[in-house]
């Protein structure tokens, strides 16, 4: 679990760590994350794991502005970026408690599934080609056996392709809607 939040957490800080950049960029960095090369990705471990999370629960539903990527955040944005830290780190009644203005127990649902990535179980995207939003959530936390590239031979590149296009939120791109 530990290794699994630190990988997804470098996702969200190389998505994260440079205001305005380029989806050139991002993409580069996303494929280094990939495939498992920190150094190529240039990571500075210097940010706390709440941070880290928080920055990546914000690009993972596309919210370049919550993530740090310009200078303004919402604060309900801040809020569910909250939740998914406290679920990330196993808190439960953290998690609960960030957000009175929705159902605890449906609010804690939601964000355990998102935790473990499983996307289509959240209900992020319907239930509609819950394969291949699992297989980016595997990606994003360096489980290549998780996401089937080495059994199905899809190439890293193209993974961190899709994943590029769902950091900036654009799901036509990244191929997760009809």
């Amino acid at each position: 679990m530990r290794l699994s939040l630190t990988l997804i957490a470098a996702t969200g800080a190389v998505a994260a760590s440079i205001p305005a950049r380029s989806v050139e960029t991002v993409a580069n960095e996303l494929s280094c994350v990939a495939r498992g090369d920190m150094a190529c990705a240039g990571l500075v471990s210097k940010r706390s794991v709440d941070d880290l999370a928080n920055e990546l629960a914000c690009v993972a539903r596309g919210d370049m502005a919550c993530a740090g990527l310009v200078s303004k955040r919402a604060a309900a944005d801040a809020a569910l970026a909250n939740e998914l830290a406290c679920v990330a780190r196993g808190d439960m009644a953290c998690a609960g408690l960030v957000s009175k203005k929705r159902a605890a127990e449906q609010a804690v649902n939601e964000l355990a599934c998102v935790a473990r990535g499983d996307m289509a179980c959240a209900g992020l995207v319907g239930s509609k080609r819950g394969e291949e939003i699992n297989e980016l959530a595997c990606v994003a936390r360096g489980d290549m056996a998780c996401a089937g590239i080495v059994t199905k031979k899809r190439s890293t590149e193209a993974v961190a392709n899709e994943l590029a296009c769902v950091a900036r939120g654009d799901m036509a791109c990244a191929g997760l809607v009809i």
